[in-house]
């Protein structure tokens, strides 16, 4: 995936945790948040939908990566003893799962 497209998803990230993050304090003062943040927020869970936004494309490969990642260290686990080499902790494996 190009870079681009990485910091377009990254920005499309940070956006919507602003939104979320000024809805809620509207929510503890009892109050609306603003059209821009209905809008963002909005717009963020309409392209996250979508199966053709960058967004889901970016975090699509995101999640994509890290179940090689994780493959990888299962198949390393089952001969790194065998080679004097220490093995990945599997606390640190299901972690990353949960991710």
């Amino acid at each position: 995936m190009p870079q681009e497209e990485i910091n377009y998803a990254i920005g499309d990230i940070e956006a919507f945790e602003e939104a979320l993050q000024e809805a809620e304090s509207a929510k503890i003062n009892d109050q609306d948040p603003s059209p821009v943040a209905k809008e963002e927020a909005s717009g963020f869970w309409n392209e996250f939908k979508d199966e053709n936004s960058k967004i889901y494309k970016a975090l699509k490969n995101v999640r994509r990566g890290r179940d090689i990642g994780v493959s990888l260290a299962e198949s390393y686990n089952k001969i790194a003893e065998n080679i004097g080499m220490p093995s990945v902790p599997l606390i640190a494996l299901e972690l990353i799962k949960k991710l």
